[in-house]
């Protein structure tokens, strides 16, 4: 069975390094939100963004995310999906579908402090390098401090708890 790794936590927990790092591991496809979003909208999104414009536009990147990971299915492909997953609809959402499509999908929780998860996103900011898509500033971060659900004790039974790194 084709297994697809949900890799979610907070912003700043280090989501695409990890992710990068699974995928080149395990030789599976990868998709990460913030690159979808840049490629696809960065010329369009505004200062400030609108949490509403950017979250019908984050709903259809995943809508042809998922279509993908369904060919990959298909194919016997592992995927690692960076995606963020803050919210408990969408990791349902995701795993539901997936299972439906035939894969075994392995949530993998990234559980960092908030000021190392701060200064994290301050450097990237800074030095734009690999894992850079976008700048997330600190009203956005603070914000996302808001809305992101962390999972459940019965989601973290099942999950890969990855510890912080120095």
């Amino acid at each position: 069975m084709t297994r697809v790794h949900l890799i979610c936590g907070p912003t700043g927990s280090g989501k695409t390094t990890y992710s990068f790092e699974l995928a080149k591991n395990i030789g599976a496809a990868r998709f990460s939100i913030d690159e979808w979003m840049q490629n696809l909208y960065g010329p369009d999104i505004q200062d400030p963004i609108e949490y509403q414009w950017m979250i019908e536009r984050v709903n259809r990147c995943e809508t042809q995310i998922l279509y993908l990971c369904k060919e990959l299915i298909k194919l016997k492909i592992e995927i690692v999906l960076d995606l963020g997953f803050f919210a408990l609809a969408q990791r349902k959402k995701f795993i539901n579908a997936l299972q439906e499509f035939g894969s075994m999908p392995q949530l993998h929780y990234l559980q960092v402090n908030v000021v190392t998860r701060w200064e994290r996103v301050s450097a990237r900011n800074k030095d734009k390098g690999d894992t850079y898509s976008l700048t997330v500033t600190r009203g956005q971060f603070d914000f996302c401090e808001t809305i992101f659900e962390t999972p459940s004790e019965e989601e973290l039974r099942h999950a890969i708890k990855v510890p912080e790194k120095e």
